[in-house]
């Protein structure tokens, strides 16, 4: 029997530094995971815990929130 993995946050870069990724390697698939995450919870909410779709939607709104920010301070040095 295979037991389901649950995790409250994702993994940390302590635990995947020697795998022999860059930086940029590592960000590009905790960046693919959440996607993944993401459309699985907005493609079948119903199966989705409450917790996961909640997670999705707060960390979308930081990152898009950061996003926000960056292309402020890039207009502001444009300037």
């Amino acid at each position: 029997m295979v037991k389901p993995l649950r995790t409250s946050r994702l993994m940390e870069d302590v635990a995947i530094l020697d795998d022999g990724m860059t930086q940029r390697q590592r960000e590009s698939a905790r960046i693919g995971c959440f996607m993944h995450l993401r459309d699985l919870t907005n493609s079948h909410p119903e199966f989705a815990p409450p917790s996961a779709v909640e997670f999705v939607r707060q960390w979308e709104a930081a990152a898009r929130e950061r996003l926000r920010e960056r292309e402020e301070r890039k207009s502001v040095h444009a300037d």
